[in-house]
């Protein structure tokens, strides 16, 4: 009979050691610092052997769970201390682009490839652009924005066009901060580039794109001593003519991994970038709106026929007719309705050209486009016009009072009709 008085390892003394640790794993009571005195007729026991044969098994089966030399004992670890124990030496001190996952762990450890992705080992995004050649691209649009335009600078550095003026305008704010006063966070980004691997290299133009397969007609190219590897990229290599080309050996300047810098061009190099830029010159193509997508369900009639469903049919006539009508806004902004012509002055005179060029002495020429009305707002343009002729309607009515109560003088049919052939002949002369 259990008593008030039994300390635990006498109670568990009383039972046989399969009955209190079944086969199946059961919360066993653990000793826990409490407040409550023993009674006063009875000390304080040690542990009996029992207790401690029931801690020892649990322990065991505890550290069986998580095999050691398993590679994915990462996914079976059930508790923190666990995942602590085992890669805690690995984390301990920061290093670039040290994932947790790698490609084969039984390659040694200077040969594995990490990626940051575990179920997605295909995706290996390259080192973003470094610092240096960033302040690089930025000093020379800012030399000769001419020379050095934007395009130019995506076909040097294999950069697409969005991504070199984002670099403009980031270094463009970094400028004005420094001359503002603001510090900026150097520390952080020596930083992040030495933990995302960043290339240290400060000019691109050396670096071709990576080998590839040899195409048909390339043999016979070579044979005639024409450098096929410099004619292969669709850009070329940008800042150099025909003969420079000629001249240059890319096979010869391929990536290569600093051996001093394990971690330099670890990842794949910057390559195929002109794709970007035609998906940005596609025609309307929305990325932010196409990024989402509307499914709809219709009831089909099942008789055995080829029964088409109405409502795909019906959306791609939406859709054409929403680009039939935004067309046909574009060209009725150039109405002369919504843009009348205005009279020729001796100073003041229309170009009859749609592109025009004044150049002057001592200064740079001017280019000046006719874009017809494209940036007309075709509603406050109408609700313009409607507001006049509310006035002129009102005004009409307020000299036809006072011509009535004798105020105004009324206008004779010859000055009426003096201003109507003066109407009619400026209509002739715009039409003209």
């Amino acid at each position: 009979m259990v008593t008030q008085g039994h300390s635990l390892s006498e109670i568990f003394s009383m039972f046989p050691l399969g009955c209190v640790r079944p086969r199946a794993p059961v919360l066993l009571p653990r000793r826990c610092a409490s407040t409550r005195r023993p009674p006063l007729r009875m000390g304080q026991r040690r542990r009996g052997g029992d207790e401690d044969d029931i801690d020892a098994l649990l322990e065991k089966e505890r550290k069986s769970e998580v095999d050691e030399e398993d590679p994915d004992a990462l996914d079976k670890a059930a508790t923190f201390p666990t995942f602590k124990r085992k890669y805690e030496e690995r984390f301990r001190l920061a290093e670039p682009r040290n994932w947790i996952s790698v490609r084969d762990p039984h390659e040694t450890p200077a040969n594995q490839r990490r990626f940051p992705f575990p179920f997605n080992p295909s995706f290996q995004p390259p080192a973003p652009i470094s610092d240096n050649l960033r302040t690089q691209i930025h000093a020379a649009y800012m030399r000769d924005p001419l020379k050095n335009s934007v395009r130019v600078l995506s076909q040097r550095h294999h950069v697409s066009l969005k991504r070199v003026e984002a670099i403009l305008r980031l270094k463009s704010l970094e400028s004005f901060m420094v001359k503002q006063g603001k510090p900026l966070q150097t520390g952080f980004l020596r930083g992040m580039e030495m933990l995302l691997g960043v290339s240290s290299e400060t000019d691109n133009t050396t670096k071709p794109v990576p080998r590839r397969k040899q195409n048909r007609g390339e043999p016979e190219a070579a044979a005639a001593g024409v450098n096929t590897r410099a004619s292969a990229s669709p850009w070329g290599i940008a800042g150099m003519g025909a003969e420079d080309e000629a001249d240059v050996d890319v096979d010869a300047r391929m990536y290569k991994k600093d051996e001093s810098n394990p971690h330099e061009f670890d990842s794949p190099p910057r390559e195929d970038v002109h794709k970007a830029d035609l998906l940005e010159q596609q025609e309307k193509r929305d990325a932010a709106r196409q990024r989402y997508q509307r499914h709809f369900w219709e009831s089909v009639v099942d008789d055995g026929k080829a029964s088409e469903p109405i409502l795909p049919a019906s959306l791609q006539h939406s859709r054409k007719l929403a680009i039939r009508m935004a067309e046909r806004a574009l060209a009725n902004k150039s109405n002369p309705r919504l843009m009348p012509r205005f009279r020729d002055t001796p100073t003041i005179k229309s170009p009859r050209v749609r592109v025009q060029t004044v150049r002057r002495a001592g200064h740079l020429p001017m280019r000046f486009v006719d874009v017809g009305g494209r940036f007309i707002d075709v509603q406050a343009r109408e609700l313009r016009m409607s507001k006049a002729q509310r006035r002129h309607a009102f005004n009409s009515q307020r000299s036809a009072l006072k011509v009535v109560q004798g105020r105004l003088r009324p206008r004779s049919f010859a000055e009426m009709g003096k201003r109507r052939a003066a109407a009619q002949k400026e209509k002739e002369k715009l039409a003209a």
